[in-house]
């Protein structure tokens, strides 16, 4: 964050008094939006990508107010002095993963390029410039460098197999990695998958105590596979790639946040093979504006927009085939948030972009612990996105909920398992069903009664179904992002 006091060329501020708000809720102070020390050309050049303020300025007291001011302001008015928060300030939340994007800024304020980034550090896919400074479009290629080790299953059973059934996966901007590089980078895939799937283990001491010892066992063989190969054959040439990345802003309105969608493609330069082409919505928007549920002047109804990429991913024979992606957009969608921390975001028409169909409506309740219900009903009407399990999910009421025991937690994921088990001999083979969900919400304001108040939230739900020891399996999932705003108090 950048501490800049009121610079030149501010304009259109917009005076708040004091008031609850602030990122507990509880701090008064008056912040001034989207009043903005940047040029009037840097503000132009980012609303082709996002709709929000390009600058935040709060006051340090809880109490003053500004009027407009031109481009000779000094650095107080009448001794006040203002804070800046600028958008490369903002961490946008995926709608599906523990990642965030973030803009780069140039000294002026102006977005030049964006990245993912997980445990703040870049992803794998490194950074993206932006191409000019009247579109939204990074979209240009660039490329990378992909290894693949498979490995073997080994005869002791263990709780970590399934997660490392497709090949590992190590890429690199530059072709010129050495061996003993690419292994580590394998094995750091290793680490970091054995540690999340040590997170998400619940249960009595002894039982965890038990699941960590055999996720240590195979922490240790398959880093063994990497070195096995390392000491032989080595990892082979790389597949060259090409990566392109375009980023879409809603535009729905929004001033203290807002919601996009990231669009990756990865495929081999000629373009007949694609690794993935996926849909990732995003989410944020200014903490210092947050306001708390429990600061919430009343229980409140937001409407506003719903966007969402759907993904496919299947296995067949214990092949893994290509990861396809589509849009659905719900722009009538509500997010009631109540000041005891629940929430609900019911969003009943997510109809195509791009794409012909409607997907189902849904409806995720969150509770105040952060435990999401999903409730599914309708049908859907997009090729190749009907959910694997809908009997199962029919079977239950058309209601999956993670309050119930046996759910554990990966990251920002509820993830609960659910197993049909088969007792005749054509059907010998066990039906494992696998459901994920998540549902976070955010609103803010100037003050916890801002009549211009937003709410965000993002949200996912996946399904996954395995047969034959996990040769056969297929995913569908949702991810997505709610923006809106009109406040407006729930009716008892």
């Amino acid at each position: 964050m950048k501490k800049l006091f009121i610079l030149t060329s501010i304009f259109a501020l917009a005076a708040c008094a004091g008031g609850g708000g602030g990122g507990s809720g509880t701090t008064p102070r008056a912040a001034i939006v989207p009043g903005s020390a940047v040029a009037t050309e840097v503000a132009e050049s980012n609303a082709y990508i996002t709709s929000m303020a390009s600058e935040i300025l709060v006051a340090s007291n809880g109490h003053a107010s500004s009027p407009l001011l031109g481009r000779s302001a000094t650095a107080s008015y009448n001794g006040q002095r203002y804070t800046s928060y600028r958008l490369e300030d903002v961490e946008f939340l995926f709608g599906g993963e523990d990642a965030v994007l973030k803009f780069g800024l140039d000294e002026n304020g102006k977005i030049i390029s964006v990245a993912r980034y997980e445990n703040g550090v870049v992803g794998e896919e490194g950074v993206f410039e932006r191409k000019n400074d009247t579109s939204a479009d990074f979209a240009v290629s660039k490329k990378q460098y992909l290894w693949t080790f498979q490995l073997v299953k080994g005869e002791t059973d263990n709780i970590a197999w399934e997660h490392f059934t497709s090949p590992l996966e190590y890429s690199n901007d530059f072709s010129d990695r050495t061996p003993e590089q690419i292994a580590a980078g394998l094995k750091a895939k290793i680490d970091d998958e054995i540690d999340d799937i040590k997170n998400s283990q619940t249960g009595t001491e002894e039982q965890i105590a038990a699941a960590y010892a055999k996720l240590e066992t195979a922490r240790t063989a398959y880093k063994g596979q990497v070195e096995a190969q390392l000491a032989g054959a080595g990892f082979g040439d790389s597949k060259e790639m090409s990566l392109k990345v375009a980023v879409d802003g809603a535009d729905i309105g929004l001033r203290y946040a807002d919601l996009g969608m990231a669009h990756l493609r990865i495929s081999d330069t000629n373009d007949s093979y694609t690794k993935e082409d996926s849909y990732s919505p995003y989410v944020g928007g200014y903490d210092v504006l947050k306001v708390s549920p429990e600061n919430l002047a009343t229980d409140t109804n937001f409407t506003g927009t719903a966007i969402a990429g759907l993904e496919h991913k299947s296995r067949v024979d214990g092949v893994d085939q290509a990861k396809t992606g589509a849009r659905v957009r719900n722009d009538n969608a509500v997010l009631t948030m109540n000041r005891d921390g629940t929430s609900r975001l019911v969003m009943n028409n997510l109809a195509g972009v791009g794409v012909a169909g409607k997907w189902y409506n849904v409806t995720i309740d969150k509770a105040a612990n952060g435990t999401p219900t999903v409730t599914i009903s309708g049908s859907n009407t997009i090729d190749g996105f009907n959910l694997p399990s809908a009997d199962k999910v029919t079977t239950l009421g058309g209601t999956v909920s993670f309050a119930v025991e046996g759910v554990t937690k990966d990251g920002p994921e509820y993830i609960r398992k659910i197993t049909d088990t088969q007792s005749t001999p054509e059907q010998a083979d066990d039906i494992h069903h696998r459901f994920g969900s998540t549902i976070e919400t955010t609103a803010y304001g100037l003050s916890n009664t801002d009549e211009h108040m937003e709410a965000t939230a993002r949200f996912s739900f996946s399904n996954e179904r395995r047969t034959n020891d996990n040769m056969n399996k297929e995913e569908v999932a949702i991810y997505g992002a709610f923006g809106g705003g009109n406040p407006t108090p729930v009716v008892p």
